[in-house]
């Protein structure tokens, strides 16, 4: 495996800072539409990781609905949704990052338990 950029070691930062974020809404997506991947434009995920606000706009695509043959495809469907976020971080040119994001513990506990979590304490997410 090649050494991660810097561009994608501050895209990893960020998106970790916002673990709990991106577990609640790839758990919640999954139990609406099934398995999937999460959709994030790069300034987007920057930006959240360095507020408040909460505002982080973020799209699902159901691992269904990826082509055979999709670049990402194959990764993404090999993903497990209980213990892993697949998350593709797309730059103001269109180029897409695929990363896959994986729970670890206390420290990042598992989509399912962040959105069992989020659903008792709304005011978190």
């Amino acid at each position: 495996m090649s050494e991660l950029t810097p561009e994608q070691r501050t895209d990893l930062r960020a998106a970790m800072a916002l673990w709990e974020f991106l577990a609640v809404e790839a758990w919640g997506a999954t139990l609406r539409r099934g398995p999937g991947v999460l959709l994030i434009h790069r300034a987007d995920l920057r930006q959240a990781a360095t507020d408040d606000s909460g505002a982080l706009p973020v799209s699902h695509v159901p691992a269904a609905t990826i082509p055979e043959g999709d670049d990402f495809g194959a990764v993404i469907r090999a993903c497990d949704p209980a213990a892993q976020i697949p998350l593709i971080v797309r730059d103001e040119e269109g180029d897409e990052q695929l990363y896959v994001l994986e729970a670890e513990g206390d420290k990042r506990p598992s989509p399912e338990a962040c959105y069992r979590r989020a659903q008792k304490n709304p005011s978190r997410h």
